[in-house]
């Protein structure tokens, strides 16, 4: 089912380019409202805290209610709250605390389409096998941390509201994808899920394996630096090109 295939590649596509686009544009639309470096790396703070309270729960209700549900709940819910805050902008330009409320909404919702897009994978029949699927989902995910600073970056000469439309198109997009997606089978658990359980499981795997604390130590510094960066690359671009505000 090849076709199926494609669709959830799509969306997975569609759905990481906008949570990328947002993370990546959120600290220069703060900068470019506040000018003040403060706001712009606690917008990035603001943003990256509920994603991680949101990483254990989003595998627990995809398990529960299903993936493809819950994609469409959490890019549905993220269109909704990107059109209100495209009407508060385009009424109260100066209004900028509702792009702190769109990042704290985005950084919960993100985590939860993430994890929904990745279990849809491996839910549709296909000739190819479970790690070819994933060897397409990791290069999808690569492609948008390459791509979604570029386009932030673009939709940022358009202001705030080109960058809020976009990310909303993109959604809209994914949610198109999802609602056309035929999974051949849906895993809903029905027992009562301990996210504590999950998290005393995955500590004592890496605990008796050294190469994964590794990578583990390894992504933690990766992004540590690349938080760094994002939060004063608003700083320097301003300073050194004396950059508009958009």
């Amino acid at each position: 089912n090849e076709p199926e295939l494609r669709r959830s590649f799509v969306l997975r596509f569609a759905d990481g380019i906008a949570t990328s686009t947002l993370v990546f544009a959120m600290p220069l639309m703060i900068y470019n409202a506040t000018q003040s470096v403060s706001w712009s790396g606690l917008a990035f703070l603001i943003e990256w805290l509920p994603r991680l309270i949101a990483i254990p729960m989003a595998g627990s209700l995809v398990d529960r209610f299903g993936s493809r549900r819950m994609f469409i709940v959490a890019d549905g819910s993220r269109a909704a709250m990107l059109l209100i805050a495209i009407v508060i902008t385009l009424l109260q330009p100066h209004l900028w605390p509702i792009l702190l409320g769109v990042g704290v909404v985005n950084g919960l919702l993100s985590q939860l389409s993430f994890v929904a897009a990745e279990h849809m994978g491996v839910q549709i029949k296909t000739r190819k096998s479970p790690h070819e699927v994933q060897s397409v989902q990791v290069g999808i995910d690569q492609t948008v941390m390459v791509m979604g600073p570029m386009l932030a970056g673009g939709l940022l000469l358009f202001g705030t509201l080109g960058v809020l439309v976009g990310v909303l198109l993109l959604s809209v997009v994914s949610i198109f994808f999802a609602l056309r997606l035929q999974l051949v089978h849906t895993v809903v658990a029905t027992g009562r899920l301990s996210v504590l359980s999950g998290f005393r499981r995955g500590w004592s795997v890496i605990s008796n394996s050294r190469p994964l604390q590794y990578v583990v130590i390894g992504t933690i510094a990766f992004n540590f630096l690349l938080a760094f960066i994002t939060v004063i690359t608003p700083a320097i671009v301003k300073g050194e090109f004396q950059g508009t505000d958009g």
